[in-house]
């Protein structure tokens, strides 16, 4: 779980160059990133991204958090 964590910790970075925070309980995950900009657009592709990881449908929620 640890290590999935950092994963997609790097894939945030180095996709959108953005901090984040992230939590897994089960089959949700929760990921807060450091961005003044929300927008549905950055949400939907860091979602995409994120279940790119997984083989089964996990349900994974955004939140932008202002710096």
């Amino acid at each position: 779980k640890e290590n999935i964590v950092k994963n997609i910790h790097s894939l945030i970075k180095e996709k959108f160059n953005l901090n984040s925070c992230v939590k897994i309980e089960g089959d949700k995950i929760s990921v807060t990133v450091d961005d003044k900009d929300a927008s549905v657009e950055k949400a939907n592709n860091i979602i995409k991204e994120v279940q790119s990881l997984y083989d089964t449908q996990m349900y994974i929620t955004v939140k932008f958090q202002n710096k």
